[in-house]
């Protein structure tokens, strides 16, 4: 990060300290805790921004309460984000022991959350994902861990099994590109990488050749002009033997073929 001089310093100090003696919204105090903990030591920014985590303590605490209590089935994201700006003013009463039960309460939604897909018999590899990455990101709550390898394990069996029974069993081009993209969802897994690369050769193979394939790479900019540089907009330079021949051509009165010059010929359109 660029060293922000003085001048810039000071301008964001008192633009902040000017917001501060002029709001009375705890949401706007917290912004400013924030504007005033990234100016460091600058001047009484530390003093400041602990100004600013007192005033919008009180309020704070009372509104997150209010609006979570009003909410017939709160979320685990409205737990969370209550529990984030809980912890920011941790110092206020119980404002900690509320961020952790609401923490607890979050985790445990998404565990339930998490348990009814992966449980789902009629469940997509997408859906057995999802349960996996809900998992993931509560890993250190109930048996979270142990959930994440054995589903896991399951979702790589499932997507491994579709993808090669599309392999086996495809007869055109778009059913092996889909076989391709499910090996590589799982490229760990077994030799998903191995028959990835298979499935995209035989679809490659069995393209039309006007279509192009999924997800093809494209010629680099710098690599393009460096070609259109070297040969002119759509021309292609003559060989050796080409331009000896035109030469001899030319000395014997007979006309360059047509679209030809001494140099280039244009490329059919």
């Amino acid at each position: 990060m660029a060293k922000i001089n003085e001048s810039e310093l000071n301008a964001r100090y008192i633009q902040a300290s000017h917001r501060f003696a002029q709001t009375t919204e705890w949401k706007v105090y917290l912004e400013l805790a924030d504007e005033f903990r990234a100016l460091d030591t600058y001047k009484d920014s530390a003093q400041m921004y602990m100004k600013c985590i007192k005033a919008a303590s009180a309020p704070a605490y009372r509104q997150i309460k209010a609006n979570l209590e009003s909410l017939e089935e709160p979320t685990a994201d409205d737990y969370r984000e209550a529990a984030r700006i809980m912890l920011i003013i941790q110092d206020y009463q119980d404002a900690r022991e509320t961020a952790r039960v609401y923490t607890v309460k979050a985790n445990a939604l998404t565990y339930n959350e998490a348990m009814s897909l992966v449980n789902n018999s009629q469940a997509t590899t997408d859906e057995l994902a999802r349960g996996v990455e809900l998992f993931r990101s509560i890993k250190g709550f109930k048996n979270s861990r142990d959930m994440i390898e054995r589903y896991e394990r399951f979702y790589c069996e499932k997507v491994y099994a579709e993808a090669t029974e599309l392999m086996q069993h495809g007869h055109v081009f778009s059913e092996f590109d889909e076989a391709a993209e499910l090996f590589d969802k799982i490229p760990q897994y077994a030799d998903a990488a191995d028959l990835a690369a298979a499935c995209k050769k035989k679809a490659n193979q069995l393209r039309p050749k006007h279509q192009k394939a999924p997800k093809a790479e494209k010629e680099p900019e710098a690599k393009a002009e460096e070609k259109e540089k070297e040969t002119g907009d759509g021309a292609v330079k003559l060989s050796k033997e080409q331009r000896k021949a035109l030469k001899k051509q030319q000395k014997s009165g007979q006309s360059p073929a047509e679209g030809q010059t001494t140099e280039t010929v244009r490329k059919p359109r």
